[in-house]
């Protein structure tokens, strides 16, 4: 039994990912795992069970992290995006853009994966909309499905490492300790800690580089195998207005740049960024919801008067 004491750990992790395809909620399993791994850790007599009591305690210092308290801000941004037209807008105004040519699908969804996974903050809300939006729209119009589906997982993952993340934000927090604990195990003074915006920095040229060479792979296929990617028939393209390509476009686009550069610049913190976003995205949804409603009414009230 000497080998089982340290390889409690790996076991744990194991035993959450056999539980998992069950269906299990994931926050129950998670819980499950650690309690009874925590009793057989007791039995095996290398953990104490009154250590649990600390639990509340470390949930409050989890509450009062400034730095983690952007990540529900987030979520609820990714929602309020995934359940708006903005990412069905985006996309229209992508494939009248692209559309007309081999692989414009693919293009369009990349770029739109880039546009929203800032905006989301989660992995989940970009592959979900762009599983709901594209990749549909590619499978009608002939796409592949092995190229669909990788381009939609692919596009939808850059929100695991396009600030402002989810996941940066809570590799920021950990190193930001570890960098602390570093210096003091060194026995150096605690100074120059780690900030989010270094984080930030530092992953725009591994993101540049990982969206461009998704971007060459959909050419390349648009080049050498057009039949994997045929361009949208000509009845299914829509011609949308310049006026109306800039806002759907650059409007997401500017709001992007505006809220990394003022992490980066140190302007506002990453909690009032994600407040802001959140902010806009509800304001944006309350407008597009009111619009709809008018836009609705109006045609009732012209149904209505018309004769017969």
């Amino acid at each position: 039994m000497t080998w089982l004491v340290p390889a409690l750990g790996l076991l744990m992790f194991a035993s959450v990912f056999a539980l998992l395809p069950f269906g299990f909620p994931v926050g129950f399993t998670l819980m499950g795992s650690a309690l009874l791994f925590s009793v057989v850790g007791h039995l095996l007599g290398v953990f104490d069970l009154p250590l649990l009591t600390a639990l509340p305690q470390r949930l409050i210092g989890l509450m009062e992290n400034d730095l983690l308290q952007a990540i529900p801000l987030f979520v609820y941004l990714g929602v309020i995006m995934q359940r708006t037209t903005l990412a069905a807008e985006l996309l229209e105004a992508m494939s009248g853009l692209f559309g007309a040519r081999s692989g414009g699908l693919s293009i369009s969804t990349v770029i739109l994966g880039a546009l929203l996974a800032p905006t989301t903050g989660a992995v989940g809300a970009s592959v979900l909309t762009l599983g709901l939006l594209a990749l549909p729209a590619m499978l009608s119009a002939g796409y592949r499905k092995s190229l669909a589906c990788g381009v939609v997982c692919s596009a939808g993952t850059l929100g695991t490492v396009l600030p402002p993340s989810i996941i940066l934000i809570v590799l920021a927090d950990l190193m930001r300790g570890a960098n602390a604990e570093a210096q003091i195990v060194r026995g150096e003074d605690v100074h120059g800690a780690l900030i989010i915006k270094d984080i930030y920095v530092g992953m725009l040229a591994p993101v540049g580089i990982l969206l461009a060479l998704y971007l060459a792979y959909a050419i390349a296929m648009a080049v050498f195998r057009p039949a994997t990617c045929p361009p949208l028939p000509p009845e299914r393209r829509k011609r949308l207005p310049w006026s109306r390509v800039a806002v759907v476009v650059f409007g997401p686009l500017a709001f992007i740049v505006l809220l990394l550069g003022s992490i980066v610049t140190g302007r506002i913190y990453t909690v009032e960024a994600a407040a802001l976003g959140a902010i806009v995205a509800t304001v944006y949804a309350w407008c597009g919801v009111s619009s709809t409603g008018r836009a609705g009414r109006t045609r009732c009230g012209r149904s209505r008067a018309s004769p017969g």
